[in-house]
């Protein structure tokens, strides 16, 4: 599967995991949380772990430079990943792509 399209599948898995936690009144353990994709319930653990091969596969492409500046959003994307997956700081994650697209265009113009 490319990877573009697996990056697309995880962070849409992760935001109904997040979207589930925003509308909860209790704070859910997300590890154990479920969440529907590639036409099954998954768990908190295996979407940590889908993303963790997905992060393996990644790494394994010899080419990274044909990515652009595609590769710099999809880290992003990883790294909001990870934190929300670890539960870290749950409540303020409020970025979204777009956000991440306008923070890297404004960094580069910087420079």
């Amino acid at each position: 599967m490319d990877l573009l399209k697996r990056a697309e599948i995880l962070l849409k898995a992760t935001r109904d995991l997040l979207e589930k936690q925003e509308n909860s009144y209790y704070v859910l353990d997300l590890l154990h949380e479920t969440v529907f994709y590639d036409g099954v319930d998954c768990d908190g653990n295996c979407l940590k772990d889908d993303i963790g091969y997905w992060l393996d596969e990644l790494e394994d492409q010899t080419n990274c430079k044909e990515w652009g500046e595609n590769m710099e959003i999809l880290l992003m994307a990883v790294i909001l990943i990870a934190l929300a997956i670890i539960n870290i700081n749950i409540c303020n994650i409020q970025m979204s792509i777009d956000d991440i697209v306008r923070e890297l265009r404004r960094r580069k113009e910087k420079e």
